[in-house]
């Protein structure tokens, strides 16, 4: 920073994990220093201070603790969430205002099903789940913060519950080797030979191509076995 000098304003762009005591104390301890981030949904945001009165005693330093689900949030137009933002203060940043993007999600729209997100999407929710959890906040207010249906993450919560850390990397979902397997390989062998050394009219079918229907008819006319195209 002292390469940089206080000529030009630097901005530090980092996730949640980061914008903690010692990221935070040097972003106080540098003016032309701010910093973009992602923040813990436990945060606790407070109003600017009231203006002096005058009278007697020391004044506040923060106004009033802020709900992010009270907050004036406006809905655009398209997409699921309602927007917001205004100056806050926060005790991470001290005197040193912030000015976060507040969203929640829209009445009515429906919950993400994790089943359909892919797999580095499903193991960060999990892992921000379980760390809300450990910091006492309720299932509910997890649902809310994620959008997800209850139901998943008590289910997941309850598996972190028993296994541990381990249950919340997720694996790839695919078949294992022979898993549904219709066909023995001597038979898969057969029905190779076959799609190589003859054409499909030569074998008395109504196509003239080997598609996935033709297959099919062969493989039940010679074993009786059906598979669907």
């Amino acid at each position: 920073m002292d390469k940089i000098g206080p000529d030009r304003q630097v901005f530090l762009l980092c996730d949640s994990w980061y914008p903690k005591e010692c990221v935070a104390g040097l972003v106080n301890e540098f003016h032309y220093l701010d910093i973009i981030c992602n923040v813990r949904i436990d945060i606790v945001m407070y109003d600017l201070p009231p203006e002096r009165t005058g009278k007697r005693g020391r004044p506040k330093k923060y106004g009033e603790r802020l709900s992010p689900e009270k907050s004036e949030l406006e809905s655009p137009k398209t997409g699921d969430w309602k927007t917001g933002m205004r100056p806050v203060l926060t005790k991470l940043w001290g005197e040193r205002g912030a000015m976060p993007l507040l969203r929640s999600r829209k009445a009515g729209m429906e919950n993400i099903n994790l089943t359909s997100e892919n797999l580095d999407t499903r193991e960060v929710i999990k892992k921000q789940a379980v760390s809300m959890l450990k910091k006492g906040i309720k299932h509910k207010d997890i649902v809310e913060a994620w959008g997800i249906f209850k139901y998943a993450v008590d289910r997941f919560l309850g598996v972190y519950n028993r296994e541990g850390a381990k249950c919340l990397k997720e694996k790839t979902r695919s078949r294992k080797l022979g898993e549904k397997r219709q066909l023995s390989p001597g038979q898969e062998k057969e029905i190779q030979g076959i799609l190589i050394d003859k054409h499909s009219d030569q074998l008395k079918l109504n196509f003239m191509l080997w598609i996935r229907v033709a297959v099919c008819e062969i493989i039940y006319d010679k074993y009786g076995i059906t598979i669907t195209p």
